[in-house]
């Protein structure tokens, strides 16, 4: 990427945020409160706290913890007190929430991941995913990325279609679908640096959340049905 671009990606990260954190208290509250919820695939765990707000007690499932361990020791972390270690899968007890922002589309076969990790979902509890679309600007920037790593991650191509699918597979009804619609990072520094510059940039950037075309993610909110049952036990 280039400098235009990294600034671009940055300020669009932060839209992404806020309408993620939209997207969380439309899922989860009312839902999880009083509950554990886990972060699937957290990374730095830069979204983790947005799910934190819903929950009394959250957890994360990464596999690189090299990544948790450097946001706990960044001047800024969110969380200062936290500490990383080795867990065991099959010690999580049951859940009342699931997110998965940008991690089931880089899983070599996502279905399996998906089927233990609903497994664990409590009757009523709720999974929130976030997959980028194909062909948006956020796939193509971070493929572009990702190929000029020594170890790329791989893309699966997944859907929001085949997710759907997936996620019915595992017994879960879906809630609801969404778009999040979304112009090109670097259109917010087309129009300069300066605070008005942003500002029109940013506004353009939320003229297209509500256009009825185009996107650049997918977002799915599913629930395992209360009736049903689930194949743990809470601990």
């Amino acid at each position: 990427m280039t400098d235009t671009d990294t600034d671009g990606w940055h300020g669009s990260a932060s839209l992404f945020r806020s309408t993620l954190a939209e997207n969380v208290r439309q899922s989860f509250e009312g839902h999880t409160e009083g509950g554990v919820v886990l972060d699937l695939g957290s990374g730095d765990g830069s979204y983790t706290a947005l799910a934190s707000r819903y929950a009394r007690r959250t957890l994360v499932a990464e596999r690189l913890t090299g990544k948790l361990e450097t946001a706990v020791r960044t001047p800024d972390a969110e969380y200062p007190d936290l500490s990383v270690e080795a867990g065991d899968p099959e010690a999580v007890p049951l859940l009342d929430g699931l997110l998965a922002v940008l991690v089931l589309e880089v899983l070599d076969d996502p279905h399996p991941v998906l089927a233990r990790w609903t497994g664990r979902l409590a009757p009523g509890g709720r999974l929130l995913a976030v997959i980028p679309r194909a062909g948006s600007w956020h796939l193509r920037m971070f493929r572009r990325w990702e190929d000029a790593q020594p170890n790329p991650l791989p893309y699966n191509g997944l859907t929001a279609d085949d997710l759907a699918q997936i996620l019915r597979a595992c017994g879960l009804r879906i809630v609801s679908r969404d778009t999040f619609h979304r112009l090109p990072p670097m259109l917010l520094y087309r129009f300069g640096s300066s605070a008005l510059g942003r500002r029109v940039g940013q506004g353009l950037a939320g003229l297209a959340e509500r256009l009825p075309v185009g996107g650049s993610y997918d977002a799915i909110v599913a629930e395992r049905p209360v009736e049903s049952e689930t194949s743990f036990r809470a601990i």
